[in-house]
């Protein structure tokens, strides 16, 4: 310990800390500053001015000393002990002021309040060393002085105890007395602990006897009381013999009940205790595993330093407390025996001041490189887990449709989904303090590096286990249709008005939709049911070519109009501000834009509420809302849209519906696909290969050009001229399970990417098949992109085609067989002639949008005119073809389409348009979407219907912490290969 005299350690253990305590507080306090009282803002104001004061002091001092070359004094440790006892006793009394209790938990996450205890225990502990250090003399080293400063230390408990139950209980100032004597007895605990281990580590040099600490004191500082610790942690008793080593157990400190840890401390301890050995060779192996493992015992150190201060309540609570502080004694042990064989291989090898540089760097590099073999493995290992997950991610839910897939490894797939379950973020936000099944830091890290501080929500971590696994689906829960008839008493539409005007330079309509929303008084106000109905919600058709500019909602007696931000993060915001007496409103596009989404919230009884929102169109349309129609625009004052719209340089077209009309009627021919369940048995595959053949015969026309396609996890097409049921029956064993909504989603989007005379209809030859995959939303978005309403049928148990419906989910309904020879084949309309068109269109008399290339994905340019027309044309166009026909640019795409639509200002499916009350909402709000727009576009924010969280962004701390271990270790190797 006698290096902690060096003034360089004030820049990594005071300096550092604060510096990232004071950039952590200052992002928090830059989210809520505005709903803090103006006491409160002084308190942070203070607090803050504290904080950069102790950091420039402190360093001016450390910059001093150095210069000086002198060590540390007593009067530093005891000035600093005191300094920042008292900036952590200051933040303490003021929390009721600094955090009040009316900021909303999603703002504030509880743990918040313990950020000044973790950043300012590297200080404390390093002058409590420092006053450790000075107050053992170089030559006073005597078994009697380690004896009474144990005495010393078990004395301080009793100290305490008996102070604060007879001297103070009789006393009427001792409610203000004990809490200052707590704090003195715990110091004076802590500091007599640290001197024992002072003591034992200094090493003894008798006789010309080789350097080293009792085998005693290191077995038992070294291996029982770490394994005695993770035993107590895990809490072995509450689970069968051995169980806890496979199984994840809840613990106060975490989840340390995996066999890693336990044999990583066993191992140490072996390494620890062993003597010195003379043999240079096997010294320097003892060496080199001993650095290995001194970032594990750091690791310990540092998640166990914020409870230091408990260690006398758990010393008082239960005796075991001393469990504790085995890595505050085990650290020093640690270090010392480093230190001793480091000097005897030095020597050894003669690597004094006389041997050439590179040879006196021989012994510290190989130091530096077995201190990094932990945090290599651990880094590697997480990426390994990230790079499976997003591999299966993207396979599942943004594939490359035209690319042959790549099968991934199910047994490290399996691994990687039970680690994202058992380490998903805690409902509480704060992963630091008391997280069952998780590991503090470690937790925090695998968050940044696998999940990009989001989260999986349960319900695709099910799918990826389902699709490529082969676990049972999970049966669908049934969705009430929707309905527009408002609930009792619930809120409803009042009254429904419209302002418009035409725009003539641009040929487009501005016109405002108005809403007032009212609710009747309730009976019971308080009731479950009463609070269930404060939210209006209502879905709009939305016309083609109409596209939203701005939104409102009148707050507090003033018009809030919607900040435009990333969907998933506005959607995040909302539902946690839901619940809340806050006043949020949120609009957003459904059905890749094919409907509108309100939500206003709350809405009390026996009040009103108003909102409304603009549209920007080009031709008069009508609108309708909880069964109400809304005309907007006149067709007498604006000039017929006839002529076809184009952006992107050509790439998007816009075909009106006077243009549509005058295009060629034409019918295309359908084309089956048969989806070849490849996860049946053998034996059952031959019976449905049997039974399609049998149907195939009976009907030659399906059979002419059907596609056969092998579906597991993947989906993989028979050759056109190959022999499908051979093959099918001699596949080699499924991978996985039966991911039809996939194979569906392949075969639509390649049809729509390859325009051809055909259409696709969708035959799932299963015996298990459920209509799950055909009411996806990906599924939807593609199946409406080809102009013949979608087909799909299943091979029913008579060797029948059974039709199945398109937008539900749950098993098929016995729905009788129907005859395919009947098919009706609709005319479409073939653009730009009949032969040969580039796209077929619908002949619904409404306006479509062309892309003339659709195979190739789109680009945005870097700058579109602000709400114009064709801008919400070029948005529109980009959105279809990296998002539904090409998925596979979606993450690269994605912040470039909604930066894009934030530039204009109109909404789209990756946007939405949300009102907030206030700028502390707003600050979180713009926090989020950035962390978003720079993440996997399948992670989320939060569960889907997960309850109110904290902020998703605070698991950075973990990784400043570790970034502050890195360089820890960096300084410390430093020191020594100067020649310690």
């Amino acid at each position: 310990m006698r290096p902690a005299l060096s003034p360089r350690w004030l820049w990594l253990f005071h300096t550092l800390p604060l510096l990232v305590l004071a950039g952590l507080l200052r992002a928090q306090y830059g989210v809520f500053q505005s709903l803090l009282e103006p006491a409160g803002r002084v308190c942070w104001a203070e607090f803050g001015s504290a904080l950069v004061a102790l950091v420039v002091l402190t360093a001016a001092y450390a910059a001093w000393q150095q210069r000086r070359r002198r060590e540390l004094p007593v009067a530093y440790g005891v000035v600093a002990l005191a300094v920042h006892t008292a900036v952590l006793a200051g933040w303490f009394n003021n929390e009721h002021l600094l955090l009040p209790f009316s900021l909303p938990t999603w703002l504030a996450p509880p743990g918040l309040s313990l950020y000044p205890l973790t950043f300012l225990m590297p200080a404390l502990a390093h002058a409590l060393a420092v006053l450790v250090v000075r107050s053992v003399p170089e030559q006073a080293e005597t078994p009697a002085s380690v004896a009474r400063t144990f005495a010393a230390a078990l004395g301080a408990p009793l100290l305490v105890v008996i102070v604060g139950s007879v001297v103070l209980g009789t006393n009427r100032f001792g409610d203000y007395l004990f809490f200052p004597l707590f704090i003195i007895g715990t110091v004076a605990f802590l500091f007599f602990v640290a001197r024992v281990a002072y003591l034992l580590t200094r090493r003894r040099v008798t006789g010309g006897g080789v350097p080293g600490l009792g085998t005693a004191w290191r077995v038992l500082v070294g291996a029982v009381m770490p394994l005695g610790g993770l035993a107590l942690n895990v809490g072995m008793a509450q689970k069968a013999p051995l169980q806890w080593l496979h199984e994840g157990n809840e613990g106060l400190f975490g989840d340390f009940s995996g066999p890693v840890f336990f044999g990583l401390a066993l191992l140490n301890g072996v390494l620890l205790s062993l003597p010195p050995f003379r043999a240079r060779g096997l010294r320097l192996a003892l060496l080199l595993g001993r650095a290995a493992l001194l970032p594990f015992t750091l690791y310990f150190f540092v998640v166990l330093l914020p409870w230091l201060p408990l260690a006398l309540v758990a010393v008082l609570a239960f005796g075991l407390g001393f469990l504790l502080l085995a890595p505050t004694l085990l650290l020093p042990l640690h270090l010392s025996l480093l230190a001793d064989d480091m000097a005897a291989l030095r020597r050894a090898f003669a690597l004094g001041p006389g041997a050439s540089r590179a040879r006196r760097l021989t012994l510290p590099t190989a130091l530096g490189a077995a201190l990094l073999i932990l945090p290599l493995a651990l880094t590697m290992r997480t990426l390994h887990h990230r790079h499976t997950l997003h591999r299966a991610l993207a396979q599942a839910l943004t594939p490359d449709y035209a690319a042959a897939p790549a099968p991934l490894d199910a047994t490290s797939l399996a691994r990687t989904l039970r680690v994202v379950r058992q380490l998903k973020p805690s409902r509480f936000g704060f992963d630091f303090f008391y997280q069952p099944y998780q590991q503090p830091y470690l937790t925090s890290f695998f968050n940044w590096l696998v999940l990009d501080n989001l989260t999986l929500p349960e319900a695709r971590l099910r799918l990826l286990e389902e699709i490529f696994l082969g676990l049972a689906p999970q049966p669908a829960v049934p969705v009430a249709p929707p309905t527009t008839a408002p609930a009792p008493s619930g809120p409803h539409l009042s009254e429904l008005t419209a302002r418009t005007h035409y725009e003539p330079r641009a040929g487009v309509w501005h016109s405002w939709v108005d809403l007032t929303i009212s609710r009747a008084p309730e009976l019971d106000p308080t009731s479950q049911a009463a609070i269930s109905r404060r939210e209006y919600q209502t879905t709009i058709a939305l016309p083609p070519g109409a596209w939203v500019s701005q939104y409102y909602l009148d707050l507090n007696g003033h018009r809030e109009y919607g900040l435009l931000a990333e969907a998933k993060a506005a959607a995040w915001i909302y539902a946690q501000i839901v619940g809340e007496r806050r006043d949020p409103g949120l609009l957003r596009l459904l059905d890749g834009g094919a409907g509108l989404a309100l939500n206003v919230f709350p809405c009390l009884p026996d009040t009103s509420r108003r909102t409304g929102f603009e549209l920007l169109h080009r031709t008069p349309l009508t609108l309708t809302i909880d069964g109400r129609n809304l005309r907007l625009g006149d067709s007498t004052t604006a000039p017929p849209d006839r002529h076809p719209l184009t952006a992107l340089g050509g790439q998007a077209v816009w075909v009106t519906a006077s243009a549509k009309r005058a295009l060629p009627l034409v019918r295309r021919q359908p084309q089956y696909h048969f989806l070849l369940d490849l996860t049946r048995a053998p034996a059952r595959r031959a019976a449905l290969a049997a039974q399609l053949q049998a149907w195939l015969w009976q009907h030659p026309e399906p059979a002419r050009d059907a596609v056969f396609t092998l579906v597991d996890a993947y989906a993989r097409r028979v050759p056109p001229h190959a022999d499908w049921v051979a093959t099918y029956r001699a596949a080699s064993p499924a991978v996985g399970g039966y991911y039809a909504a996939g194979a569906v989603r392949q075969t639509l989007a390649l049809a729509a990417r390859h325009v051809t005379a055909c259409w696709p209809v969708v035959v799932l030859v299963t015996d298990s098949a459920r209509t799950d995959a055909l009411a996806d939303e990906r599924t939807l978005a593609l199946a409406r992109l080809q102009p013949e309403p979608p087909v799909a049928y299943a091979l029913a148990a008579d060797g029948e085609l059974q039709r199945l419906p398109f937008g539900n989910a749950g098993p098929i309904a016995a729905v009788g067989t129907a005859d395919t020879t009947a098919l009706t084949t609709p005319a479409v309309r073939a653009w730009p002639a009949a032969g040969p068109p580039h796209a077929y269109l619908s002949d619904d008399g409404q306006p479509s949008l062309v892309l003339p290339h659709p195979d190739v994905p789109l680009r945005l340019p870097d700058v579109l005119p602000k709400q114009a027309w064709t801008s919400g044309l070029a948005l529109l166009a980009h959105y279809r073809s990296t998002e539904i026909l090409h998925p596979d640019q979606a993450e690269a795409q994605r912040p470039v389409a909604v930066r894009a639509a934030i530039q204009t200002g109109l909404l789209t499916p990756l946007t939405a348009l949300l009102a907030l009350e206030n700028d502390a909402q707003k600050a979180a709000l713009r926090r989020l979407q950035a962390q978003i727009l720079a993440s996997n576009p399948n992670l989320e924010a939060g569960e889907e219907s997960a309850p109110a969280t904290a902020v998703p962004i605070d698991g950075g701390l973990g990784w400043l912490a570790l970034a502050g271990l890195a360089l820890a270790l960096r300084t410390w190797r430093r020191q020594l290969g100067a020649g310690r």
